[in-house]
């Protein structure tokens, strides 16, 4: 017998697979790849260096608090995850440029080929202003005004505001799906970041196999510059 929270939780999946990309009253329409259309000051610019408190759980199963260290240069569009253990073990390594991924580690559970290159993904979205052909800006039904970046892949990506000063980011397939959902916090008194905009805390929920949520909490953030590379 299916208990109400298993009934509950199931059809919570189904809302979230079925979800699809929503209308917007158009505001701007621009075919530059590199418009600016209001949401770009999100996303870091230059070159930093990022340490966050993570807290993974794949499949639904908690994989206890683990290190995260990025590295992301904005100009190049070049990003490099590391994840290690709180006692300093490597659990996974990869570099990213283009449209190239080098896994150089990645133990378990860190260690399916998919979910290598979905956390490269993972972070060239947090951090990274999306590679765009085509931007619109304009307001959803609920009158949230919504930044549109579509990608040669017919994928889509929006940014929105959201809540304490926040804001959201939504990953659609080119079917229109939702496939990844980012929550951030814009950052209070959690730390100084020499004047980037980086939030004290980001959630973020993937919704392809193997499914999995990542809560990030900001520790360090330094901006790299010659002097101190």
């Amino acid at each position: 017998m299916v208990s109400r929270a298993g009934i509950a939780a199931a059809l919570v999946m189904l809302a979230v697979a079925c979800a699809q990309l929503p209308p917007l009253r158009v505001v701007g329409v621009s075919n530059e790849p590199d418009a600016n259309p209001d949401c770009s000051t999100v996303f870091p610019t230059g070159r930093w260096r990022l340490v966050h408190a993570l807290e993974p759980a794949i499949s639904g199963s908690p994989a206890g608090v683990v290190m995260g260290v990025t590295l992301i240069d904005s100009d190049k569009r070049e990003v490099e995850a590391i994840i290690m253990t709180l006692e300093g073990l490597v659990l996974f390594h990869a570099r990213s440029g283009g449209d190239a991924v080098n896994v150089l580690r990645a133990i378990a559970p860190f260690d399916s080929p998919r979910l290598a290159e979905g956390l490269v993904a993972d972070v060239t979205l947090l951090f990274l202003q999306p590679a765009a052909v085509n931007t619109v800006s304009g307001f959803s039904a609920d009158a949230i005004w919504t930044c549109r970046y579509i990608r040669g892949d017919a994928s889509v990506v929006d940014v929105m505001p959201g809540p304490r000063g926040g804001w959201k980011i939504l990953e659609y397939n080119r079917r229109a799906r939702l496939r990844r959902r980012v929550t951030a916090d814009r950052l209070g008194d959690c730390l100084s970041t020499q004047g980037g905009r980086l939030p004290c805390h980001m959630d973020l929920e993937v919704f392809h196999g193997p499914n999995y949520t990542l809560k990030m909490s900001l520790i360090e953030a330094e901006r790299i510059t010659e002097g101190n590379r």
